[in-house]
């Protein structure tokens, strides 16, 4: 059995007031979240889904934007998300490993992620499969510079970094679900700060394996991003 997490209990602070659920937002008409929902199912890969959401007003309105064929077809689960991305995550995780049959694998998707396509989330499965764990990424095309003196100032000590070996993380991950859930309580044990979810695996020293994505999969964080995304929509209609 294989659950998708998909994380809808950020705050969104960084959208300003223009916004008020980003998670919700209806780009082309049709909620954000509904983007990933349907990237996941048309895999037909996932068995049952799991929301991370903020409050009970947000989980009542996410209900109400679901297509009902998919409330009705899958295992659908709430999780209350908690005062961080990690310690949303863990909820997620600690949830399942107390049902009587935990996943085998789980993908842990930012759901403000709406372009993610099906097609690569079943090569990340393929992967994870193979290697307990797969990771997206994509190539840094910038000129990347360290910052030792974060002062504000005209002018500043900076070190160039070598953006061949530098790398863009991105979500869905998919894991193991025996491995993430085991690692994440290491961190909590800890007390581990992380905002990416490979992070876990790192800090028990285990490697993981990086799936390049040549697909634009941003994540909406501004207001601004609302309007690339728009862009490439129209791009890519189907």
């Amino acid at each position: 059995m294989n659950c998708a997490i998909l994380l809808a209990a950020g705050s969104g602070a960084r959208m300003g007031t223009s916004v008020e659920d980003k998670i919700l937002f209806p780009i082309m008409e049709i909620p954000v979240i509904c983007y990933s929902v349907k990237a996941f199912t048309d895999t037909k890969k996932f068995d049952s889904y799991m929301i991370v959401y903020r409050d009970e007003a947000q989980k009542e309105q996410i209900l109400e934007v679901l297509p009902s064929a998919f409330i009705n077809k899958y295992q659908l689960r709430f999780i209350k998300g908690g005062d961080s991305r990690q310690r949303s995550v863990f909820n997620a995780l600690q949830e399942l490993e107390s049902l009587e049959e935990p996943p085998e694998y789980v993908a842990i998707h930012d759901a403000a992620r709406p372009l993610i396509a099906s097609d690569f989330i079943l090569k990340l499965l393929i992967t994870a499969k193979k290697c307990q764990n797969a990771i997206p990424t994509t190539k840094l095309s910038d000129t990347i510079k360290q910052v030792d003196d974060v002062a504000t100032g005209d002018s500043r000590l900076v070190h160039d970094l070598d953006r061949s070996k530098l790398r863009s993380v991105q979500t869905p991950q998919i894991f193991d679900f025996s491995l993430i859930h085991q690692c994440y309580g290491k961190i909590f044990e800890s007390n581990q700060n992380i905002t990416d979810d490979s992070s876990a695996l790192t800090f028990s020293n285990i490697g993981i394996n990086l799936v390049l994505n040549d697909q634009p999969n941003p994540k909406i964080t501004t207001k601004n991003d609302l309007g690339y995304i728009l862009y490439l929509l129209n791009q890519n209609p189907s």
